[in-house]
């Protein structure tokens, strides 16, 4: 592309008294100055380049015409008519091609001062790559992309060149001549399989790389011997092969293999299998996971209460097993301690958030490594999280509560059958004295003015809190929370013995 500047008018011709001319050399600077620049393209109808049996036709549309240009804005700069042309493979195989645009002899503009868009990528010119140039006599050549395409495919690109809007004022009455020039060839690469990475869950292994293959991404087989690789994973690609229905804790040989016309390579490896938490744990054991949050600001939209309350979600790091989910590999813990603080849920907003707010807050208890998912003590798919107004039908009672209080009895009692006294707290902390009573993540809705939320008082008794009413002219009560997790079947033991005073630990 070829960009030239016309005459433009003297200072004397456009001005009258000496206080105006100065004004109007101001305003252009970015006016005048560039102004009435043309753009022309260098490539005329259809240029064939060849090199044996390969071949690129390239081909582009009219001139374009920049009507009194100047340095514009990016925005304003993709929003001209751009330079479109067309490259087309015309040989069997693949062909590998450079787009690039070589500033010619003529051009007098700094680099640094034109902006140059190819369809999505834009910069200036000087940011883009450069390589050697074509013409012995051009300035420099930017590569503006590389790609490749197979015989008979076409790709068509979207050329546009502007002066920046930074070009300083010594860019006035310069030119930038430029043209694309594609170099192209039948250069295949050696097959290459390489930054191979394996990871396992207790019933699955997932393998990435990168694979440069053209006649095949990427075979991947597996089997149980080393050497002997008997069954082929099918959704292979060139960058990722998973292999599911896999036994626990078992090693698994691996080979992935890539083939390009000059030739096939594979890899092999093995890995082993994991075995879940699901099956290193048991109900009632003790593990220690300390949650990352060590404050956490709860909302008094989200409560009803007359101010912000904050907890610590770290503070509570003695976790007991209360359920192992086999088919999934995952393990439920609920904490052994409650929050030492209090929170307060309060009439109406109070009444309607109870749930969805006790879900909230355990979202915090997680480690950012072994927690798959967090719920409050009381918590049920069929529960509602959230009401639409106090008087919802679907907030009507809540009894989802009943599966995780019998969980913890037998968690903590050993046997089915244990009285709600079990699912209360009994021990204190080192150095402290409570016994506070937790929330649970139900509610009821009597009728009237008859709204309760359901809690565990500190002797392991079911209540319910009256206080959540329509009014709001109760005195306002609280109670701590006690979240229960879910732990991820990749979650493994690192030491311990899953007592009280030896929890396990987390690797």
């Amino acid at each position: 592309d070829v960009v030239t500047p016309c005459d433009t008018p003297s200072a004397l011709q456009r001005g009258g008294s000496l206080s105006s001319i100065t004004i109007i050399a101001l305003i252009l600077v970015v006016g005048i100055s560039y102004a009435l620049w043309q753009q022309s393209k260098v490539q005329e109808g259809t240029n064939y380049i060849a090199s044996g049996c390969f071949g690129v036709t390239f081909e582009g549309n009219n001139p374009i015409n920049l009507s009194n240009s100047f340095p514009i804005t990016e925005e304003d700069g993709m929003k001209t008519v751009p330079y479109t042309f067309t490259i087309t493979s015309s040989c069997n195989g693949k062909a590998a091609y450079d787009v690039n645009l070589e500033s010619l002899a003529s051009t007098t503009f700094q680099s640094s001062s034109i902006r140059v868009a190819l369809d999505g990528t834009n910069k200036l010119y000087n940011e883009y790559e450069e390589v050697e140039t074509y013409y012995d006599d051009s300035k420099e050549s930017r590569r503006l992309i590389s790609g490749r395409l197979d015989d008979g495919e076409s790709v068509t690109y979207n050329l546009r060149i502007w002066i920046d809007e930074d070009a300083p004022n010594s860019e006035q009455n310069k030119i930038f001549a430029s043209k694309i020039v594609v170099n192209a060839s039948e250069d295949f690469d050696d097959p290459v399989i390489e930054n191979i990475n394996a990871t396992s869950t207790h019933n699955s292994i997932t393998i990435t790389y990168h694979a440069n293959g053209d006649v095949t991404p990427a075979v991947c087989k597996y089997g149980t011997t080393e050497g002997n690789y008997t069954n082929e994973v099918s959704g292979a690609t060139g960058t990722r092969c998973n292999i599911t229905g896999l036994n626990e804790n078992k090693t698994y040989y691996y080979q992935l293999c890539t083939e390009t016309k000059k030739g096939t390579k594979c890899e092999e490896d093995n890995i082993k299998t994991i075995l879940p938490i699901s099956s290193q744990v048991k109900v009632g054991d003790y593990i220690s996971m300390t949650p990352t949050s060590t404050s956490y600001t709860i909302s008094k939209d989200l409560t009803g209460y007359t101010s912000d309350q904050t907890i610590n979600p770290s503070e509570l790091n003695l976790w007991r097993v209360i359920k192992v989910n086999a088919s999934e590999g995952t393990v439920e813990m609920v904490s052994y301690y409650v929050s030492s603080k209090v929170v307060y849920f309060y009439g109406r907003t109070g009444y309607e958030n109870l749930v969805y707010g006790l879900n909230k807050i355990s979202s915090q208890y997680g480690d950012g490594i072994h927690v798959l998912i967090s719920r409050h003590m009381g918590y049920a798919i069929t529960t509602t999280s959230q009401c639409q107004s106090w008087m919802s039908l679907n907030c009507g009672t809540d009894e989802g509560y009943q599966e995780d209080l019998q969980l913890v009895n037998v968690a903590y009692s050993g046997a089915p059958g244990c009285v709600y006294s079990c699912a209360g707290l009994k021990s204190e902390r080192v150095g402290e004295s409570y016994n506070f009573g937790y929330w649970l993540a139900s509610r009821t809705n009597v009728g009237g003015n008859n709204l309760y939320g359901k809690f565990i008082d500190s002797g392991g008794t079911l209540q319910e809190l009256d206080t959540l009413s329509l009014s709001g002219n109760e005195s306002a009560e609280g109670h701590s929370v006690r979240p229960v997790v879910t732990l991820k079947s990749t979650s493994e033991l690192q030491d311990g013995t899953g007592k009280f005073n030896t929890p396990y630990t987390l690797r």
